[in-house]
């Protein structure tokens, strides 16, 4: 019995031990984070006057570039000049034309600016066909008219609007 009661006291103290080493790595580390926080939070930064140091360099950086493509402009040859105009003009062609055949179809097929959307990025010659699909898309996925409504042309099954329109169908059923 003595070397039961000296077994536990052994196994209590190595717990103890244990619970104390594994409380004292806690407390570093959370007084390592706690430090780390307060660094952060003290370290004395302006960020308002960081922000408008940088926002001016970037203007000043802008107007630089700015200045160095008007420099390389005045320094291209006339041939150069040509080139660069000829490029903007197809390129201004080109988003024309796609324009141009996004509204031939939008009319051709029905379709709306939000139906259109899903045309960005299709080039010029491929528009009107894809447009054609999503109409026919579109229309599929439309639910059917409902019968008896003006869209469909039968008026004797409409809903009287008056009382004496409500009595008279009652009593014609």
């Amino acid at each position: 019995m003595a070397d039961e009661a000296t077994t536990t006291t052994e196994d209590s103290t190595t717990d103890t031990t244990a619970t104390d080493a594994d409380t004292s790595t806690a407390d570093t580390t959370t007084a390592t984070e706690s430090a780390q926080t307060t660094k952060t939070e003290d370290d004395g930064t302006d960020w308002k006057a960081e922000a408008r140091k940088w926002e001016a360099r970037a203007k000043d950086n802008s107007k630089a570039a700015k200045e160095l493509g008007d420099l390389k402009k005045s320094q291209m040859t006339e041939q150069q000049k040509l080139e660069a105009a000829a490029a903007e003009a197809a390129t201004r062609a080109e988003a024309a034309e796609r324009r141009a055949a996004l509204a031939e179809a939008a009319i051709a097929h029905g379709l709306t600016k939000d139906d259109l959307e899903l045309l960005d990025g299709v080039p010029a010659d491929q528009i009107e066909d894809r447009a054609k699909k999503l109409a026919a898309r579109l229309k599929k996925a439309a639910p059917p008219a409902a019968s008896g409504g003006e869209a469909s042309g039968d008026r004797s099954k409409r809903k009287p609007t008056t009382l004496e329109g409500a009595v008279g169908a009652y009593y014609s059923q």
